[in-house]
């Protein structure tokens, strides 16, 4: 039976408790996760530098793993963000979802759908009729 405990103790060191860097340590040599930058898979080297450039946004970030599955290696997570924007002061709420193949204790593959274009609007930095423009088939102005 893996650690159900495994997704939140990720969050609560690299997300919750700010420590970027420790990334390195939840990452197996070689893992990728995608779905975060348009399916660009990210090392744990580029997933420190996405968790430092997304907390330029964001303060007080919370994050909850709401529900968990394992199954053999693998773990899915119903994941739940709350913050601030650092810029307007702002609530912010991020929600997704997680799914993550462990290897030794370690993730060896991820794969993250999470709101991405429902945060940055959040935080303000789209106009705020994108998300009505891009369903109309317009470019966002």
């Amino acid at each position: 039976m893996r650690d159900v405990n495994f997704l939140q103790n990720f969050y609560d060191t690299v997300w919750n408790g700010g420590d970027a860097a420790a990334v390195r340590r939840f990452f197996a040599p070689g893992a990728k996760a995608l779905g975060l930058v348009d399916d660009l898979p990210l090392d744990a080297e580029d997933m420190v530098a996405f968790v430092q450039a997304l907390s330029m946004h964001a303060a007080h970030i919370e994050v909850e793993v709401t529900h968990v599955l394992v199954d053999g290696d693998w773990m899915s997570g119903l994941v739940r963000s709350t913050g601030t924007c650092r810029r307007s002061g702002r609530a912010l709420t991020l929600t997704g979802q997680t799914m993550v193949r462990l290897e030794d204790g370690l993730i060896a593959e991820a794969y993250n759908h999470f709101d991405m274009l429902g945060l940055f609007s959040q935080m303000g930095l789209l106009p705020p009729d994108s998300i009505e423009r891009l369903l109309a088939g317009l470019k966002a102005a």
